[in-house]
């Protein structure tokens, strides 16, 4: 998959370092697919499938390098939004939110917040689950 307006690249130690200030392990895939791609979006993807519903797409925040990396986002959704629990890394054309938990049951799992109501959704059990359900329409 081709990604447009990455940002520099993050290293392992970009990384470990993220992990090390959010006092957490990420999950392997989310670590590949930053090495690979620090933020952007995928050319012509426009929706995510999840378990129960389909998503629309737009983009990843970066890691960091940028101006509204994941650390940045985190901190302004953890007290509004309730996400002290979430790593927030991508978001859709109307600025709803796609986010890991990080909370010891369903670590791992991702979920959508909407901007407007702060509703959440399930979107699918895994990081990898949710790359592999990027479509283009």
């Amino acid at each position: 998959m081709q990604y447009e307006d990455t940002n520099q690249t993050v290293t392992d130690t970009d990384i470990s370092e993220f992990e090390h200030a959010m006092q957490i392990d990420l999950p392997e895939s989310f670590r590949r697919h930053y090495l690979a791609h620090n933020g952007g979006y995928p050319v012509d993807v426009e929706e995510v499938s999840g378990r129960d519903y389909v998503f629309p797409f737009h983009g990843f925040f970066p890691l960091k390098y940028g101006a509204l990396t994941i650390e940045v986002v985190k901190k302004d959704l953890a007290e509004d939004f309730g996400l002290s629990n979430a790593i927030p890394f991508a978001y859709d054309q109307g600025s709803n939110i796609f986010y890991i938990s990080t909370e010891p049951s369903g670590f791992g799992s991702v979920f959508q917040i909407t901007a407007d109501t702060k509703e959440k959704f399930f979107v699918c059990d895994t990081f990898d689950q949710f790359l592999d359900g990027l479509r283009s329409v």
